[in-house]
């Protein structure tokens, strides 16, 4: 047996050596073929490091020592005897994982000195299988219409179903923890993996039992093996048959132990390879419960004293905990196992409420997290710096992200920046690395909407869709501001009354044309004359008139005269407004005429201009344009409350650009975006004019001719390709001229943007344009409403690219003409000579005559004299300004002095050009400016200008302020009649003849009267006469009547100037003058007392004649008979304040007695004169009446005691009684009476008791005391 056997053995080795052989031969090829594929591919020899996303073992000494507390609580909790259920709480991410794996590294189970051993038991794989089972639990209960009842039993069933599996996942996770042999007796059963070699050895070894039982039948051995018949001796002992035997009792021993294991263990038929139990009987029971001896065995068998839990917080369900506390105390109270057995759990803070986790659990041990949103940032910059990353992310853009990360750890972290590198390898490095990292956050954290989105499905794919609604809505908004200007507009293009004046003048004119001979108009219930209806408050009050009244003139034959009567016209004023206008009231139409005035119509049109750029500028932006001028909370749906989503979308981090990020596109002949334009124009679906298309050539192959007859063909780079190469691609080239001739507001906008980009050749477009479109410029300047300042824009463009002809053939040449004539408008031409002949071909063609050539002059000086040498210039302020300063003229000079500046160019050509056309040079140029200091014979000259109409002269008159010698320099009557109005010549009595003789009127006319009327005027003129003028006397004579009879001039211009001629005047005619003059007139003594002149001014100026007198009061006393007088004239000389005492006693002279006592106002002035000139000697009749007529008894006293010595006592007591009381006391027999004491009664109580009349006179207490007589 031992040579075959050892042959065996050498054919054996042999070929286990030839095994070994082949073996390593074909491990050498694919060493080499490896090797092949590395050179190949320059791949490194190396694998690239990666970072696990499972729980971390801390190495470093530095990291240990920030868990090292929790390290060490762990430690003395497992050590402690009390303690077997032990929990480390924190939040996901927390690090709880870590702290485990770091704490089963250091205290290793292989370690002699450790007493540790751990069973780890995760539930995490179940996670996304509940999740999925909870939401469509969700959405049967939200389509379900059962009963409450029902959907309770259903949700019951379910929660029991997962409480089983779960348990059925730890006893899995227990049992498959360690080998089968470890525990034998166990009743669940699993695959044993056969070696090659065991399966060789068992069956063989089942062959040789096979051999001993036949053997032990077929050759008797058992009667080999009877006890009596062994002798003991070598020679008697078979050897065979003994081996036989312990062949077949070992067998036999084998077989029966597997037996009693197999069928010991039935209740348990199988666990299969998802980890579903298949039980053999009741379901109904806890799975934990029901194989609870099955976990104290598994216990019995294994050294396992630390059973380390993870993950199980994430099925929020309690229940579970309470049966593994159940089977931990089962455990530890176990005499079979007999060793403490401590169940650690790692779960969430959150997972029991109040004081729910102190009855679970022995000992608790809190983590801090290790990562979140406040410290995430320097962590993922560490993994950055790590991955030599950190420069390819702006830090703005780490900042905003991360911090928004709610539910953050380092795993997610780590997580997102290893797909980040798988992204950025399989992508093209031309992306932006923010958005591409953005797009694997958000696939971190929204896996499901971003798995949806490439299947165009999702929320982002639904945000991100709907960038057109986001769009119009902003847009929207700038149709509103047009919409509102449009009408603005079209009012004020419509309005073409000028001022408020002639716009009041249409409805008064309107509303009187329907009146019947109307005289005046109701306004608030009072008549106003017609005249009067322009007035301001007047009519703002008509056009609160609800119904028109007013009143007609109807005629009375009968008394041959008009009557008024009050009529209505039943209509309002706003009826009327409706007549005239049916669009706007008169209110509004003031605001356009005040708008029209203020340049407001350009200012709407450049703003809607500026505004429908604007919605063009908005149409190209991307989604991070949009809202950063717009609230995104509006739209976020779904992403409401996901800070994160909405710093993504509104940073532009995740865009519409998406697709390039999330998948490879393979570019042939065409690129990715030139295949999404082509698209796009098949479906009529317009994209922005300036999307870059890469390859142009193979793009327009592509699109059919037909295509270049929509709008959604406006591309920059397409339409200029076609338009250069029209012959190559000739029906594409025609289908776009109907496209570009449409009038259609898509292709309006595009040339506009055409023009405005810098990525275009204008002189591609506009070439061509106008050969396609004559109507063009007529569309530009009327149905485009552009602004003005467009509209240049768009002349420059024709006038620079277009061909000659093709202009001319334009539909509306006259407004091409107008607007070429402003050569502002043109600035950038006239510098470029080579443009200089084709602009004088223009201005040859069409007659041009330029609207400003200031800066033509510099810029084009060949243009310039061909301009200036064939009058191709408006007569305009700026432009002679241009000229005159090319000369070197100043502009002060040319602003004061205009015309005599012209005068003086040594280039005559202006000047002549502007003396053909002097009337159009005096209005748009002279009178705008000051011309202060022009000189007189520049003046002289233009006012003599029989090619200038009057009223343009007195314009120019209005403006200058140069004042002329001599009157007689001018030619027309009407130049110096405004010449006179203005004040405008030297103050002489040489002009005032000079007009005077102009026209045949003997009478001073009203201008000549205004003149003569002005202070300074006849203040000059009254420092001297008509004497030293050389016109004949009767001339002079003539104008100083005409002067003298002038009852229009004021008072002081009459008074200055009727003195210019100083011979007496007799015979004057006073009836036409007023009382003031004529009393001027005899206060200046200009004629003297006669009586002629006193009987003239009685008669004519009553009241007069007294100052005649008073001024000539001599010549009247010596003739006073020949002078009519009456009662009234008397009073009135003694009344006046002119002449003295003395003059009016002489008067008083020239009276008898009767004339003075009769009247008591010359009785009573008669008194006074005669006290005041101490007349003594008046007869007793003249007394008394004195006394009657006059109410002072202070002068009546006075006039007593100068004639007492005349009058006996008899007339004294007489006159006494005319003074009242307390005088007529002293008249009576022994009366008193006490009067004031002063000089005049002492005297006269002296002359009263000399005539005997009173008897005493004391002073009593400042008073006289008079006594009268017996």
């Amino acid at each position: 047996m031992n040579e075959p056997s050892k042959k065996t053995n050498q054919n054996s080795s042999s070929t286990s050596d030839k095994d070994s052989s082949i073996k390593n031969f074909i491990s050498k090829l694919k060493k080499l073929r490896y090797s092949f594929v590395q050179i190949f591919f320059q791949e490194k020899d190396k694998a690239e490091p990666i970072s696990s996303l499972a729980a971390k073992v801390l190495k470093s000494k530095k990291e240990i020592e920030k868990i090292q507390p929790y390290l060490n609580r762990l430690n003395s909790a497992l050590s402690s005897e009390d303690v077997t259920n032990i929990a480390l709480t924190g939040t996901y991410g927390s690090g709880k994982s870590t702290v485990i794996k770091t704490f089963q590294d250091i205290y290793k189970a292989e370690d002699p000195n450790n007493d540790f051993k751990y069973l780890n038991i995760s539930l995490a794989s179940f996670k996304d299988e509940i999740l999925d089972e909870e939401d469509e639990s969700k959405k049967e209960n939200k389509n379900e219409e059962s009963s409450n009842g029902i959907k309770n039993a259903l949700l019951s069933k379910r929660h029991k179903d997962f409480e089983k599996l779960l348990e059925v996942s730890i006893l899995q996770q227990m049992i498959y923890h360690v080998k089968p042999s470890r525990i034998p007796d166990s009743r669940f059963k699993r695959i044993v993996n056969f070696t090659k070699w065991k399966l060789i050895i068992t069956s063989i070894s089942f062959v040789i039992w096979l051999i001993s039982a036949f053997s032990m039948w077929q050759f008797n051995v058992f009667s080999k093996i009877n006890p009596f018949a062994w002798t003991f001796s070598s020679k008697d002992l078979d050897f065979t048959s003994l081996i036989i035997i312990s062949i077949f009792l070992s067998g036999l021993s084998k077989i029966i132990y597997s037996l009693i294991r197999t069928f010991g263990n039935s209740r348990i038929s199988k666990i299969n390879i998802k980890g579903e139990l298949e039980l053999g009987e009741k379901v109904d029971k806890s799975i934990l419960n029901q194989h609870l001896d099955e976990i104290i065995y598994y216990f019995q068998r294994t050294e396992f004293n630390v059973v380390v839990i993870e993950d199980l917080d994430r099925f929020k369900d309690t229940e579970i905990f309470t049966k593994l506390r159940e089977i931990n105390l089962l455990l530890n109270n176990s005499e079979l196992i007999r060793r403490k057995i401590v169940f650690v759990y790692a779960i969430r803070d959150d997972m029991f409420q109040g004081n729910e986790r102190i009855k679970f659990f022995d000992y608790i041990i809190p983590v801090i997290p290790f990562i979140n949103p406040s410290n995430a940032n320097d962590k993922l910059t560490e993994l950055l710096k790590e991955e030599d990353l950190i420069s390819v992310f702006s830090q703005s853009f780490i900042d905003d992200v991360v911090t928004f990360i709610d539910d953050i750890d380092m795993r997610l972290l780590t997580n997102i920046l290893q797909e980040y590198l798988v992204y950025k390898e399989s992508l093209t490095h031309e992306l932006t690395q923010d958005n591409l990292l953005a797009i694997v956050i958000y696939k971190n954290i929204y896996p499901r909407d971003f798995a949806k989105l490439h299947k165009n499905e999702g929320d982002l794919f639904d945000f991100i869709s709907n960038k057109a609604t986001y769009v119009n809505d902003m847009i929207s908004k700038l149709d509103e501001e047009i919409a509102t200007n449009i009408p603005l507009i079209s009012g004020l293009q419509n309005e073409k009354i000028k001022n408020e004046k002639e716009l009041k003048e249409v409805y008064l004119f309107n509303i009187i044309s329907q009146l019947d001979n109307p005289s005046d108009i109701f306004i608030e219930g009072k008549p106003v004359p017609l005249n009067k209806l322009l007035e301001q408050d007047n009519f703002n009050s008509l056009i609160n008139e609800q119904n028109i009244n007013y009143n007609t003139l109807i005629i009375n034959r009968s008394y041959n005269m008009y009557t008024k009567t009050k009529k209505s016209l039943d209509k309002s004023f706003s009826d009327i407004e409706r007549e005239i206008n049916k669009f706007h009231k008169f209110n509004e139409r003031i605001e356009h005429i005040n708008n029209n005035n203020d340049n407001r119509l350009e200012e709407l049109k450049e703003q809607n201009e500026l505004l429908k750029e604007r919605k063009e500028e908005i149409k190209r932006w991307n989604i991070k344009n949009i809202f950063q001028n717009q609230d995104v909370s509006v739209y976020l749906g779904p992403f409401m409350g996901s800070l994160l989503m909405r710093s993504l979308l509104v940073n532009g981090y995740i865009n519409e650009n998406y697709l390039d990020y999330i998948s490879l596109f393979h570019e042939v002949n065409i690129t990715k975006g030139d295949y999404t334009f082509i698209r796009k124009v098949k479906i009529g679906e317009s994209l922005d004019f300036n999307y870059k298309i890469e390859k142009l050539e193979n793009l327009i192959k592509k699109i059919d001719e037909s295509h270049f007859e929509k709008v959604a063909i406006l591309n920059h780079q397409v339409i200029e390709f076609i338009l250069k190469n029209k012959n190559q691609y000739k029906s594409r080239y025609e289908s776009l001229k109907k496209l570009l001739k449409s009038e259609n507001q898509k292709v309006i906008d595009f040339i506009d943007r055409f023009k405005r980009s810098e990525q275009t050749d204008n002189k591609i477009l506009f070439k061509e344009l106008p050969s396609i479109w004559q109507g063009f410029w007529n569309f530009i300047t009327t149905k485009g409403k552009f602004s003005e300042k467009k509209t240049n824009e768009y002349l420059q463009l024709i006038v620079t690219h277009a061909n000659l002809a093709d202009i001319k053939n334009f539909n509306n040449i006259k407004s091409f003409k107008q607007h070429f004539s402003i050569l502002s408008n043109l600035a950038d031409l006239v510098k470029d000579k080579d443009q200089t002949e084709k602009l004088k071909s223009i201005i040859e063609s069409f007659k041009i005559k330029f609207d400003n050539i200031s800066e033509l002059n510099y810029n084009n000086e060949f243009l310039y004299d061909y301009v200036l040498t064939n009058d191709s210039y408006e007569i305009k302020y700026t432009n002679l300004l241009a000229i005159t300063t090319d000369e070197g003229k100043s502009e002060e000079d040319f602003r004061s002095s205009n015309y005599t500046t012209l005068r003086h160019l040594e280039n005559k050509l202006p000047l002549a050009y502007i003396e053909k056309n002097i009337e159009t040079y005096v209005t748009n140029v002279f009178l705008t400016l000051e011309n202060t200091k022009e000189t007189e014979d520049a003046l002289i000259s233009l006012l003599n200008n029989s090619d200038l109409i009057i009223p343009t002269r007195k314009l120019i008159l209005e403006t200058t302020a140069t004042v002329f010698q001599n009157l007689s320099d001018f030619d027309d009557i009407e130049i110096k009649e405004e010449i006179l109005k203005q004040l405008a010549v030297n103050t002489s009595w040489v002009n005032v003849m000079d007009y005077f003789n102009s026209y045949t009127k003997e009478n001073l006319d009203s201008i000549l009267i205004n003149y003569l009327d002005n202070d300074d005027v006849y203040n000059e003129l009254g420092k001297s006469n008509l004497s030293s003028l050389k016109d004949d006397n009767e001339v002079k004579k003539k104008l100083a009547l005409a002067i003298i009879y002038c009852d229009e001039l004021s008072l002081e211009s009459h008074t200055k100037l009727r003195t210019c001629k100083s011979s007496g005047w007799t015979g004057l005619v006073l009836k036409g003058l007023s009382s003031d003059k004529v009393k001027s007139m005899i206060e200046s003594k200009f004629f003297t007392l006669s009586v002629e002149y006193y009987d003239k001014v009685k008669e004519e100026f009553p009241g007069l004649h007294i100052n005649l007198i008073e001024k000539s009061f001599i010549t009247y006393i010596k003739n006073y008979a020949a002078y009519e007088m009456n009662e009234e004239d008397h009073s009135s000389i003694m009344q006046s304040i002119v002449l003295r005492d003395a003059q009016k006693k002489e008067f008083l002279n020239t009276l008898d007695e009767n004339e003075i006592i009769e009247d008591a106002v010359i009785a009573s002035s008669a008194t006074k004169v005669y006290v005041n000139e101490k007349v003594s000697n008046l007869s007793y009749s003249l007394l008394y009446g004195l006394f009657k007529g006059s109410s002072s008894n202070e002068y009546r006293i006075q006039l007593f005691n100068l004639n007492s010595n005349n009058i006996d006592k008899t007339q004294a007591k007489n006159l006494i009684g005319q003074l009242g009381h307390p005088y007529n006391r002293l008249i009576k027999s022994r009366k008193q009476a006490k009067i004031a004491i002063n000089p005049i009664n002492l005297e006269f109580t002296n002359n009263l008791m000399s005539l005997g009349i009173i008897t005493s006179n004391r002073e009593v207490r400042g008073m006289i005391k008079a006594v009268a007589s017996a």
